[in-house]
């Protein structure tokens, strides 16, 4: 699912992500019956200028790779609704009317896409549903416009959400639910997922510095925060999709000396275990490299890297 689409070259994704004041590019590559290979993964400090995209353009190479950018909260939104009954082909119009009360901005405004969340095999009367992300055109222009400035050849924009989901498919047992949650300097994201399909998604408003840095006390409040939202959205799953054995849950690249997985194993109805990097990518290949990152910017640059997995259409 991508807002653009358009024909492009090489293997693998070249996925980057632009903030006010940085930009993390990354490039994955697929390995046969292994884990994905991480070729590059790296922050850049903009420094104001948008010449510092140009010349990571140039320096990366980027006109051999395919590009998808992914966007930031706050960017887009993600709404779930009801899947109107129309074929497939009139599907995009019929949400576009649809969620014109749920927006801030006139619909006709809106760049939109669609993702169906999977159907219950062992409920096929339950009622369909869809993602719709939207996002404002002005906001999707722009960033189209400076990423092709700086000779970044954009085939798709994407959203976080779904990069995550990516992520969670290189640890998913088949037929169980996974449920990956990770942090960033936005927030937390907490995602439910099934055999590759994304049947959840919520956000949690706790950034990494908050689960880290804060003192003992501050934690244990933002801890029972996490707890209460992560619980509350297990029993919404669990309500939702009674036939998806929830497995665990997993934290993506917290410190297991920050407490939080202690915290949210006595306090949860699951179970919980944190992962490295590791346990997603093969990383002999950057491991070792002067640019590589501090667990923090890992942190901040896991969902570039989910974006990196696309699958091909």
């Amino acid at each position: 699912m991508g807002f653009l689409s358009r024909s492009a070259a090489q293997k693998g994704w070249l996925a980057v992500r632009v903030w006010t004041d940085r930009v993390c590019v990354a490039h994955v590559l697929p390995v046969p019956e292994g884990k994905p290979r991480i070729v590059l993964c790296q922050m850049h400090t903009l420094e104001g200028s948008p010449t510092v995209l140009k010349r990571l353009a140039r320096d990366l190479q980027v006109r051999q790779h395919k590009v998808t950018c992914l966007l930031n909260a706050g960017e887009y939104q993600l709404l779930l609704v009801e899947a109107p009954n129309v074929a497939e082909d009139e599907l995009r119009a019929a949400v576009r009317w649809r969620i014109k009360e749920q927006i801030d901005y006139p619909v006709d405004a809106a760049t939109l896409d669609i993702l169906h969340v999977p159907q219950d095999r062992n409920n096929p009367t339950r009622t369909a549903s869809v993602y719709v992300a939207v996002a404002h055109n002005t906001l999707i222009a722009a960033r189209q416009i400076l990423l092709e400035d700086a000779r970044f050849p954009l085939s798709v924009i994407d959203i976080p959400e779904l990069a995550q989901r990516n992520l969670a498919a290189c640890l998913e047992e088949p037929d169980r639910g996974y449920a990956l949650l990770s942090f960033d300097a936005a927030g937390g994201l907490l995602t439910f997922t099934c055999n590759g399909g994304l049947y959840l998604a919520r956000r949690i408003d706790v950034g990494f510095s908050q689960i880290v840095l804060n003192s003992e006390e501050q934690r244990e409040r933002v801890f029972e925060r996490i707890a209460l939202d992560v619980q509350r959205t297990i029993d919404h799953f669990d309500r939702q999709f009674r036939s998806i054995a929830l497995g665990q849950l997993v934290l993506a690249l917290i410190p297991v000396a920050c407490g939080l997985e202690t915290y949210l194993a006595s306090n949860l109805s699951v179970s919980v275990v944190t992962v490295a990097l590791d346990a997603f990518f093969e990383l002999s290949a950057v491991a070792d490299s002067p640019e590589w990152l501090s667990a923090e910017q890992q942190a901040e640059c896991l969902l570039t890297l989910g974006a990196s997995l696309r699958i091909d259409p």
